[in-house]
């Protein structure tokens, strides 16, 4: 394919003008053209026109549209990624939350150039060509730039229906393997003839029958601790599997508390420097969002962070909120950080808790096994008819559990019966919407009950009601709710249910 040059990039008034258009066109081609090889790799054929996009987002990104050879420098980056004759391109990207455990498994990778290959249909299989720049003999980058030559009767294989084409990582520390989609196998089969690509488009319709997304609009909160990058993390990760758009925020704020009579006098310094952190942290998360094909608007606000988390959700219409909390022990366990809390007692959305992960306790992003806690109330059934729709999916399932406070063992008594209508009810609207689901009953302490049975089933994520509640009653979370995502490991979705109260 031509490499790109100065001419084929537009202006900031001009992109800004065409952006939204484009985007959408852009990420239903990278799309079609990413293919998961596990849990936590992702493999994106590039194109002229994704690395067109991808140079136009990093000059938005870091606001050097008009830095003296800014546009030559990305330029100088990106085109070697654009597949020449014979050839096919790749950005083959390890994903990992936890930047403790990505350093980690990256360590453990080293020689993975030796271990990618590509299968088109019997010929024998392609071995990759990576980019030597990035390889170290003591770790790996996350991103792997990739590239594989074709001999002739691979290349009229790759245009030919049904070829089966498959990628291979078969390192020690990382084995895996995916069949290539029917669409994926036409969104490339065209690349290696060396033919620009500015006319290609997703593929026709009824190909693929597609649901509509749970969630259109992802609101992420990032302050750059730890736990909010895992939560940055999740969320693209997310939104690339959803295809929703995602909304980056950091909100700026001024910890009066800790200032010193020093301090005060630098209040300027204080604030550029604060801003410029913040738009660090949102470069760095954009950075991330554009490689995994996500549509994403950067958002930063001066203010009181709860609060200004659920104004701007509300104000950019997001219909989930994705926060991070740190994985604690002991005491600690007993209640949940107060910006989550108070955010997840406030707000009008969802709200996803994800916890700080360590590499034994990585949350999975397939939600297969979805547990809803249903008691009979109006806020529990909200967190039921969220979890049907969560468990719309391909290979989901949802676990109905209810929790008495003790066994009974007499067949009559009001608390089972009761427990079995709440059961039964449920059951009945898992089946109407065509779920796939179990039923459990557990006894006890109901927030034990909760985390034991998630753990037992091996639940990828919880979901909880809670009441939409007003005046000073939206100060504090329901108690169970509120301990639930203290405590448990998986991610815990807090439904909303406003009513009465």
């Amino acid at each position: 394919m031509v490499r790109l040059t100065p001419a084929d990039i537009d202006g900031k008034e001009t992109y800004e003008a065409q952006r939204a258009a484009y985007q959408r066109r852009i990420l239903q081609q990278k799309a079609t053209r990413r293919v998961l090889v596990g849990e936590h790799c992702a493999v994106h054929f590039e194109s002229r026109e994704t690395m067109r996009y991808q140079v136009q987002e990093m000059l938005r990104t870091e606001e050097s549209w008009q830095r003296p050879g800014a546009v030559a420098a990305e330029l100088a980056a990106y085109n070697p990624l654009i597949p020449q004759t014979g050839e096919l391109s790749a950005t083959l990207m390890f994903e990992y939350d936890m930047a403790e455990e990505r350093r980690a498994v990256l360590q453990q990778l080293v020689g993975i150039e030796q271990h990618v290959w590509l299968h088109i249909g019997a010929t024998a299989p392609l071995l990759a060509r990576f980019d030597g720049a990035q390889l170290d003999p003591h770790k790996i980058a996350a991103v792997q730039y990739l590239k594989w030559t074709l001999t002739p009767v691979q290349r009229q294989l790759l245009k030919t229906p049904g070829t089966v084409l498959r990628l291979v990582l078969d390192h020690p520390h990382y084995t895996a393997q995916a069949v290539l989609s029917e669409a994926t196998r036409q969104a490339i089969m065209h690349d290696p003839d060396g033919q620009p690509d500015a006319q290609e488009t997703a593929h026709t319709p009824g190909q693929m029958a597609r649901r509509p997304p749970m969630y259109k609009r992802i609101l992420v909160a990032t302050g750059g601790s730890p736990w909010s990058e895992a939560a940055v993390a999740y969320a693209i990760r997310l939104a690339a599997r959803t295809e929703a758009e995602l909304r980056i925020l950091t909100v700026l704020t001024i910890p009066t508390s800790s200032l010193t009579s020093e301090e005060m006098l630098a209040c300027d310094m204080l604030l550029d420097s604060l801003e410029q952190d913040g738009k660090a942290r949102l470069t760095k998360a954009a950075s991330r969002a554009t490689w995994a094909g996500v549509a994403y608007e950067t958002l930063a606000a001066w203010g009181q962070i709860p609060q200004t988390i659920v104004q701007t959700a509300d104000a950019e219409a997001c219909d989930l909120i994705i926060l991070g909390s740190r994985l604690l022990t002991g005491w600690k366990r007993l209640r949940l950080g107060s910006i989550v809390n108070a955010v997840a007692a406030t707000a009008h959305q969802p709200v996803l808790v994800v916890k700080q992960t360590t590499p034994l306790t990585p949350p999975a992003l397939y939600w297969r096994r979805i547990l809803v806690a249903t008691g009979g109330s109006a806020w529990s059934d909200a967190a039921v008819e969220h979890a049907l729709r969560l468990a719309q999916a391909p290979e989901s399932a949802v676990c109905l559990l209810h929790v008495v406070p003790a066994r009974s063992q007499r067949d009559a008594d009001p608390a089972i019966a009761a427990c079995r209508n709440i059961l039964t009810a449920a059951a009945a609207r898992a089946a109407a919407a065509g779920v796939p689901y179990t039923t459990h009953v557990a006894d006890g302490n109901v927030v034990t009950a909760i985390l034991d049975t998630a753990t037992r089933l091996q639940c990828d994520v919880l979901v909880l009601g809670s009441r939409g509640l007003t005046g000073w009653k939206r100060l504090m979370l329901g108690s169970i709710s509120n301990a639930v995502a203290a405590k448990a490991v998986q991610p815990v979705l807090i439904a909303k249910h406003f009513g009465a109260g």
